[in-house]
């Protein structure tokens, strides 16, 4: 996912998977508060946890919460514009994630098919690449563009050590058996 504005220092919208929900929100750029959220609820088995093997049972509900819960948020914000790929780009996308680089498969064609959609993202206005998916970032660094790259991956990191080196709460996500 892309997003535009020019002077934003982060990223503005986010979006996590959960074993049972897919959450989105929108951060204000001018307050340090939340513009929208949503949560939409995922069918059980969509996601099952464990180390080994693909987690995404049912890419096809996952994929279409994901895009829902985005939508719902990002189309609410007057000084962000997202900028997502066209439907054969995002079945490029999933393709990647969800039949290679969940199996640990990196592979260079397909880092040259991300790198394409990216670039048309930026011919459509895109300022920033937002690598929303933790297993992006085996195939995108931000060296592969010339356009600011956000993996949420460490950037979730980060936010959880900020906030147990400042004494809060950091949610944590509880697996159920």
């Amino acid at each position: 996912m892309a997003f535009q504005n020019q002077n934003a220092k982060r990223p503005l919208l986010a979006c996590e998977i959960t074993l049972d929900r897919v959450i989105a929100a929108r951060a204000s750029d001018k307050m340090p508060r939340l513009d929208a959220f949503t949560s939409r609820k995922l069918d059980p088995g969509t996601i099952t946890p464990g180390l080994g093997g693909p987690n995404v049972q049912n890419g096809e509900a996952l994929r279409a919460a994901i895009s829902g819960s985005l939508a719902s948020v990002a189309g609410k914000s007057k000084d962000v514009i997202v900028i997502v790929p066209d439907a054969a780009e995002r079945d490029t996308v999933h393709r990647i994630i969800f039949d290679e680089l969940i199996l640990n498969k990196i592979l260079p064609q397909s880092k040259a098919a991300y790198l394409e959609v990216m670039d048309s993202l930026r011919k459509r206005g895109a300022e920033g690449i937002i690598l929303g998916c933790t297993e992006i970032g085996l195939l995108i660094q931000q060296q592969d563009l010339a356009l600011p790259v956000f993996d949420t991956t460490p950037l979730h990191c980060r936010a959880a050590m900020e906030m147990a080196l400042a004494g809060e709460a950091v949610p944590a996500q509880v697996s159920r058996r």
